[in-house]
């Protein structure tokens, strides 16, 4: 008697596998995207957090400076508080150009804008 597979049971395994690929890969590519989005709200956080830091090491007052300052993401680095280049989670490098608007709205808070990409 001859030893091995026959070519049906080869056929039901490899429909078997492409089924399991076929619901598996979407979940997985799935939670690769949420680990990025989740990884860009962390970096704009850190970003966000950088910018106090950046305004009271160098005293910038926003009250008093017509409400509004721009600094951008390479003042950040310059300072030595961001690296360089900083990595975009959802791929690529952040632009050192990336402004950031730090004003006072209308209650008289300070608001921070960050015009990522």
């Amino acid at each position: 008697m001859k030893k091995g597979f026959t070519l049906v049971e080869l056929l039901a395994t490899i429909t078997i596998l492409a089924v399991i690929l076929a619901i598996a890969v979407p979940q997985v590519i799935k939670v690769i995207d949420g680990s990025r989005d989740k990884a860009y709200e962390n970096q704009k956080k850190l970003i966000l957090d950088t910018v106090d830091i950046y305004i009271e090491e160098n005293n910038i007052n926003p009250y008093t400076i017509d409400n509004v300052t721009h600094i951008t993401l390479l003042d950040l680095q310059n300072e030595g508080l961001l690296p360089s280049p900083l990595k975009n989670p959802k791929g690529g490098n952040f632009s050192e150009d990336t402004l950031i608007t730090i004003s006072i709205n209308e209650e008289g808070n300070l608001v921070i804008d960050l015009n990522l990409p």
